[in-house]
């Protein structure tokens, strides 16, 4: 007799609470709930203009990581006579801080990452060699090569992470800025290519 549990729908135990995953909130409400404790929070009163402003200021931020730079706001900003409530610019500081932490913390690791696959998969008698994502293969070209990070003393890996690092943050930036939302302006975005083609002829 063929078996036909597989073709039944997995059945929970029944001591187990299925607890739903909430869908993130729109923009919109993000932003006037955000708008709402901040204002309670300096004392302030809403002001009907404010959310039309915010959300296209903060139109390309998702609405989780908006909830983020807002519970953050509300811990570091300062009230003062030139500036008694935030601004957007001040959630775009907050969230190219997080981005800038999450870029470094990536960049640490792909280094890592990068001098296992090399220890491990890299046989130049045979020609073969790992391979890499764009961004860390730009930036092992940057450090030297693949056979130099082989052989490379611990005093020069020292100098290669550098470049290294360098190198790839450059990469995440030139990816990021050349996306719709960007940070930098389309007249921005060719002097972030030209600091890079200068970055390739320097470090090859």
């Amino acid at each position: 007799m063929p078996d036909e549990s597989s073709d039944l729908p997995a059945v929970p135990p029944k001591n187990t609470e299925i607890v739903p995953r909430k869908p993130p909130k729109p923009l919109d409400l993000t932003i006037r709930e955000g708008l709402f404790r901040l204002a309670v929070l300096f004392d302030r009163e809403v002001n009907e203009a404010w959310e039309p402003l915010w959300l296209e200021s903060l139109a390309d931020v998702d609405p989780p990581l908006l909830e983020l730079a807002f519970e953050q706001l509300m811990k570091t900003f300062i009230p003062s006579m030139a500036c008694p409530f935030p601004a957007p610019t001040h959630v775009w500081d907050i969230l190219k801080g997080i981005e800038e932490t999450a870029d470094r913390e990536e960049n640490e690791d792909s280094w890592q990452e990068a001098l296992k696959a090399i220890d491990k998969n890299y046989y130049p008698d045979l020609g073969r060699g790992p391979k890499f994502t764009p961004r860390s293969a730009y930036a092992i070209r940057s450090a030297g090569g693949v056979a130099y990070l082989a052989t490379a003393t611990r005093e020069q890996l020292v100098w290669a992470k550098k470049t290294y690092m360098e190198a790839y943050l450059l990469h995440i930036a030139l990816e990021k800025y050349s996306q719709p939302g960007g940070f930098l302006s389309p007249e921005m975005r060719p002097l972030l290519e030209k600091a890079m083609k200068k970055f390739r002829e320097q470090h090859g």
